[in-house]
């Protein structure tokens, strides 16, 4: 909400979305919008206007894959980025086969917008880890990450 960038009343909205059936349970969404400056902002960024020829080149953190074999032409491409504060690499486990595996920082734009999340939130986040901690032990564990700063740490 800083800089005049706010969220208005008029533009979020919560939905529910009802399971498939009865093993199925409900989710509930909680949409907003970003403010206009704030999106061209982060869309201005270099390594969201790359193009696919580069994407192919690699080492710019996106991996091209293929879920449709039979599809022809379908190829698409996916990044892997963390939104922490360092600039390093982190360790991590690879999303698609668990193996270890290396994630390079979101650009300066990106890693500054999840920085901000989460101090603008920090109150929210603190109370939901407070309460995920009472729960069981995995709420202890997605709360010592959350008290850990990791809030929208995985870009992918």
């Amino acid at each position: 909400r800083s800089r005049g960038m706010a969220c208005t009343a008029s533009e979020h909205r919560i939905t529910r979305v009802p399971g498939h059936d009865s093993t199925t349970p409900d989710v509930v969404v909680h949409t907003q919008r970003l403010h206009s400056g704030l999106l061209a902002f982060l869309a201005e960024d270099p390594l969201l206007a790359l193009s696919e020829g580069d994407l192919k080149k690699g080492g710019n953190g996106f991996y091209g894959h293929v879920d449709y074999p039979r599809v022809p032409k379908h190829k698409y491409f996916e990044g892997y980025f963390h939104g922490l504060a360092t600039r390093a690499d982190i360790k991590c486990r690879h999303p698609r086969n668990g193996m270890p595996s290396s994630k390079p920082a979101a650009p300066p734009r990106l890693r500054a917008f999840t920085a901000a999340l989460r101090s603008k939130n920090s109150a929210l986040f603190d109370g939901l880890a407070e309460r995920l901690a009472k729960s069981c032990e995995a709420g202890e564990w997605l709360a010592k990450a959350i008290r850990n700063g990791r809030v929208a740490g995985d870009l992918a």
